[in-house]
Formats: structure tokens, C-alpha cells, sequence
């Protein structure tokens, strides 16, 4: 699977604006957290390919970033492989907050760990990376789902996406 450029990443999909969401309820309703799980379940066994396909897409989306990963600074974005650490790290953080979202406080106390970890690299992503980010989440996810794809899995994790998003930039943001 090669990678695309953003703009046609873009224009297959549905426009949704960054929903930047601050409390600790999560805000998928009962049916797009089993909508969710069950195509993970799919995505799962994948994941490594998957986070390679995520991050080939978002670094050709944000060139200018790739100095920004110690895994990717002396590498094209052609040769990113599933020994890199990040695509990794970000599946596991995906699947953590997939296996937590029956426990708000467990989750959202996940995502804002995570946000303070990236303060601690002097790196604040922006809302256009968390963005760009999604894009290139959904768009791998749906490449690989096809037939499961539907608009309400989409809307499931993009609102997934956001949620975390949201609490991690409010953990970068936390004094402690």
C-alpha cells in the first residue's frame, strides 16, 4: 500500500471539523463504542501495517515533521517498516483507548499521560496535526476495512480520534 497525498485523502472522506472535547465522558454513544470494537477487531491483527500505512500518509502530508521523529529522521518516508517505534506506539495507544472505553477515568487518565509525555519531548502538536493525523488514520483504516466501511464507522472514530486528541492536548498543557 503506498501512500497518497492529502489531498486526495481529503476529498474521500467526510469533512469533519477537529472537535476538541475536554471532560472525561466519552462522547460515543453506546452503539459507536460497539461499532468501534468490532472493527478493531478486524483492524487488530494489522496493526503494525496499519500504523506504517497511518504514518506514511501523515508524513507525506507534513514533510517538515519527520526531523520532528528520531525514527524517522534519516529514513525516507518509503521506507518506514514496522520496526519503527512510533507507528507502534500510536496502534498501542489506539488499542488501549479501544480496551478502555467502558471506563472513562482509566482512558481519559491513559490519553493525558500521553499528552504530558509529548510536552516532555518539547513537542506540541497542533490541532492541524491532530487533523492531518486522523486523515491519515481514517484513510488507512478504511483502505483496509472495505466492505465494513460505512459512514458510521467512520463518525465512530472520528469522534475515538477527537476524544483523544482533545485530552492529549490537555495533558500537554497539565502542570503535572
Amino acid at each position: 500500500m503506498g501512500c497518497t497525498n492529502s489531498h486526495s485523502v481529503e476529498n474521500s472522506m467526510i469533512a469533519y471539523p477537529f472537535v476538541a472535547i475536554e471532560k472525561t465522558v466519552i462522547p460515543l454513544t453506546g452503539e459507536q463504542i460497539r461499532v468501534v470494537q468490532e472493527t478493531w477487531e478486524i483492524i487488530e491483527p494489522n496493526k503494525k501495517e496499519t500504523g506504517v500505512n497511518v504514518y506514511m500518509r501523515f508524513l507525506s502530508m507534513n514533510p517538515y515533521l519527520k526531523a520532528r521523529f528520531t525514527d524517522f529522521k534519516d529514513i525516507s518516508v518509503d521506507e518506514i517498516n514496522k520496526s519503527n517505534g512510533h507507528p507502534r506506539r500510536l496502534m498501542a495507544a489506539i488499542e488501549n483507548s479501544v480496551t478502555s472505553l467502558d471506563d472513562a477515568e482509566t482512558f481519559a487518565g491513559y490519553v493525558l499521560e500521553l499528552g504530558r509525555r509529548h510536552a516532555r519531548l518539547n513537542f506540541k502538536p497542533s490541532k492541524a496535526h491532530f487533523v492531518d493525523l486522523r486523515k491519515a488514520f481514517i484513510y488507512s483504516i478504511k483502505e483496509f476495512l472495505a466492505s465494513s466501511w460505512s459512514s458510521e464507522v467512520e463518525e465512530s472514530w472520528v469522534l475515538l480520534f477527537d476524544f483523544m486528541a482533545g485530552i492529549m492536548i490537555k495533558g500537554y498543557h497539565s502542570k503535572s
